[in-house]
């Protein structure tokens, strides 16, 4: 059987009601075409007269956004790095680190990553694979059970295997199922999330109120919680907090050890780049 997929044409941010469709001719999306193989990828040469141009616009157009912002009183700063074929083609400032002051970004200025922090939780479990400590098809239940509280439950409508169909690779993947936030994720319901160890209890012992939105590996739905499992299921692979691991192990393998971190130390505020957030104060 195939499934049918809409292709939505949107107007004004709606999408019509006559869509087309197209069938897609594998069971499901994850059985579907694998990625090209490095050898068959086409890329153009690094002198190429196209990627120059696509440089050139690229600044262009950073340039003419940080004016455009600042024409409506706003200060911005962006740091940009353009990476083709392991190669950095493309690395500049635009704008400024903060309201304050003229300076631009640099290659070195040092941003809050926010959700980007997933990729390292990510690398760290294919590193945890490849230094066989784990496999990708742990269940959390290995790390999270009755012998080592708290227990993992979930509610598996979808199948026999119950909690233990979710495993590190789903949770890795966004495609565990599991729900966007935790309870004491972005919107803490209680006091006690303050506290690190429990909080962890009290995530678990919700979700055991709760059901899997979808079988693992079905579907994609963005969660925070899932990413936060993950790292906590390593740890106890590990042996060591999450932070730790990442400036002892990623980190200086990939060259990001000298103000990439957790902590604010002088360093880094010095060469930190100011978040601002627009506040209407009714007054349009």
């Amino acid at each position: 059987d195939t499934e049918a997929f809409p292709m939505l044409d949107m107007v004004g941010g709606h999408s019509r009601a006559n869509v087309s469709l197209r069938e897609w001719p594998y069971t499901n999306w994850l059985y579907g075409p694998p990625c090209p193989s490095r050898y068959r990828q086409q890329l153009l040469p690094i002198d190429s007269a196209d990627i120059q141009l696509a440089l050139t616009k690229v600044e262009d157009a950073l340039k003419l956004y940080v004016r455009e912002m600042e024409g409506i009183g706003l200060k911005v700063g962006v740091s940009v790095g353009i990476v083709y074929d392991q190669q950095v083609l493309f690395s500049e400032g635009f704008g400024t680190i903060n309201a304050r002051e003229t300076t631009p970004p640099i290659d070195t200025t040092v941003f809050n990553i926010g959700s980007v922090t997933k990729i390292f939780t990510s690398l760290g479990l294919y590193h945890s694979v490849q230094e066989n400590l784990v496999s990708l098809t742990d269940p959390v239940t290995k790390f999270f059970n009755e012998e080592n509280p708290p227990v993992f439950s979930i509610h598996n409508p979808y199948s026999s295997e119950g909690s233990a169909a979710v495993t590190l690779h789903s949770l890795a993947s966004q495609a565990s199922g599991l729900p966007r936030e935790a309870y004491c994720g972005a919107y803490p319901a209680t006091e006690n999330c303050t506290d690190n160890e429990i909080a962890a209890q009290l995530n678990l012992e919700h979700l055991s109120n709760f059901g899997l939105l979808y079988s693992p590996f079905t579907g994609s739905h963005y969660s925070n919680l899932g990413l936060a499992l993950l790292g906590r299921s390593l740890e106890r692979v590990w042996g060591q907090q999450y932070e730790d691991y990442m400036v002892n192990n990623i980190f200086p393998a990939i060259g990001m050890n000298t103000m990439t971190g957790f902590t604010y130390s002088q360093n880094v505020i010095d060469n930190m780049a100011t978040g601002y957030v627009v506040v209407d104060n009714g007054n349009g």
